[in-house]
């Protein structure tokens, strides 16, 4: 079956039902909706990736479609854990820059002193910005290494200055 010529519509027909069931073997009821466009996605992926030589496309399609459900849960499971100090997890509504700032966690006039240009760089644009390392790299022309020395750099510069055990309890890079 060559996957690469089917239109996607057909393909749907014919994977929906192992789509249904990484939901199901997931255990996600809450996120059903959410999870089953992520597998047509991965499967679209998949169905552009597959390469016939090197085996069987619905084996492929299904840990392709599973790995896509298990990393997005992963980092739906990462961003609750990192922002449930600053959210009731019953309302989820932005709150003003001035109440954010006082909600923080750790006093940002303590850290950002401490940091070089660079490292500060780094963690403004992590932290405030939420932009990953290569990201950086691209905005300030760097190589990604560099932006991981910015990084490890800061990190040990803030731990080192500030003393406070709770404050790096808080702290989680």
């Amino acid at each position: 079956m060559n996957v690469t010529e089917l239109p996607f519509e057909q393909l749907v027909e014919k994977f929906e039902p192992l789509i249904k069931k990484q939901i199901k073997q997931l255990n996600q009821t809450v996120h059903y909706d959410e999870l089953y466009q992520i597998g047509l996605i991965a499967l679209w992926e998949a169905s552009k990736n597959f390469d016939e030589t090197k085996g069987y496309f619905p084996s492929f399609a299904q840990k392709y479609v599973r790995g896509k459900m298990l990393h997005h849960l992963k980092k739906e499971q990462t961003f609750q854990q990192r922002f449930q100090i600053y959210l009731e997890p019953e309302s989820v509504e932005k709150i003003p820059a001035q109440e954010f700032q006082k909600q923080r966690p750790f006093p940002l006039e303590r850290i950002v002193p401490l940091l070089s240009k660079t490292e500060r760089i780094w963690f403004v644009e992590y932290y405030e910005n939420d932009i990953g390392p290569t990201a950086i790299a691209k905005q300030y022309n760097v190589p990604v290494d560099t932006v991981k020395k910015w990084r490890k750099r800061a990190i040990e510069r803030i731990r080192s200055n500030l003393k406070t055990s709770e404050l790096l309890d808080l702290v989680d890079f």
